[in-house]
């Protein structure tokens, strides 16, 4: 239930604005799956990503502490005519903020919109053992912040 739910919420998020997507060789298949991690103070992350389809991949985030959830995002990340973007949705609303692939290897993925106030930069990195790192970095008020988190591939659907 809980994953026909997911996918049928990114299947109404996908449907939001005209994709004419291409060429899956431009996208990553190692961020497919899903990952779960501590954020610290007893939140919880869980992320789980669709494998390239049509020249697109989807992605949900959901943080949660004390049972309650404190964050949730959907993620499209998309190749059109050559050129692979990042739309996230925090919160379920569409930020309106495009972030451009800016780097990619067969164990890395990178976003960037320098001009977005926070963050300008997105990235996945594979580690070992099946872990996931996440980099969210960018500048406020003259100041370099930078947020990261591991997580690890966990079946889907597992409690």
């Amino acid at each position: 239930m809980k994953c026909a739910l997911t996918y049928i919420l990114l299947l109404a998020l996908s449907m939001a604005r005209p994709i004419v997507a291409s060429n899956d060789q431009m996208l990553p298949k190692f961020l497919a799956g899903c990952w779960r991690g501590e954020l610290g103070d007893g939140e919880i992350i869980e992320e789980q990503y669709s494998s390239p389809v049509a020249g697109a991949i989807f992605g949900v985030v959901v943080s949660t502490k004390n049972g309650e959830i404190t964050f949730f995002e959907f993620v499209r990340i998309v190749t059109i005519d050559e050129v692979t973007t990042y739309h996230p949705f925090p919160n379920g609303i569409d930020a309106e903020v495009t972030f451009t692939l800016n780097e990619i290897e067969p164990d890395k993925l990178s976003f960037e919109n320098l001009a977005h106030d926070f963050p300008q930069q997105i990235s996945y990195r594979l580690l070992a053992d099946d872990k996931l790192l996440t980099r969210v970095a960018g500048t406020v008020n003259g100041r370099k912040l930078v947020d990261e988190y591991t997580t690890s591939r966990v079946a889907c659907g597992a409690d």
